[in-house]
């Protein structure tokens, strides 16, 4: 059976070959597509780049592939656009030093705190996640 789609829907492949068909995700404003399509390019690892796009059938934003493929100046372009404060560092002023050994923190605090940790050395070691 041959499978048909619209422009607002995309195959769902399995062993190269499509099985299904299913709408694609839709968005708002090209802020939030732009946003999502910009953690795809840094979480996953892939060769394509994907970007927003205006659909004139439905009026929303999609995420789709654009046939360029993603490189490392990519990566680090998305990274430095949409890098987390925490991650920024500017006009910083010494006040004095902190002991963290003497600072008592619960157990959930240290987990998160190692979670933290090891986010930003993947993100390091991995260059954005990007081959």
């Amino acid at each position: 059976m041959e499978l048909t789609r619209t422009q607002c829907q995309r195959f769902v492949i399995e062993n190269g070959e499509a099985v299904s068909v299913v709408d694609k995700i839709k968005y708002n404003t090209l802020k939030k597509a732009q946003n999502f399509a910009d953690e795809q390019n840094l979480l996953m690892k892939r060769k394509d780049k994907v970007v927003p796009y205006h659909c004139r059938i439905c009026d929303k934003y999609h995420v789709g592939r654009n046939g360029e493929e993603l490189t490392q100046e990519d990566a680090d372009e998305i990274w430095e656009r949409t890098k987390p404060d925490k991650y920024r560092i500017s006009g910083l002023k010494i006040l004095g030093k902190l002991d963290l050994s003497k600072v008592a923190l619960s157990n959930k605090d240290r987990r998160r705190i190692a979670k933290e940790k090891r986010k930003l050395e993947n993100l390091k070691n991995n260059k954005h996640g990007c081959t």
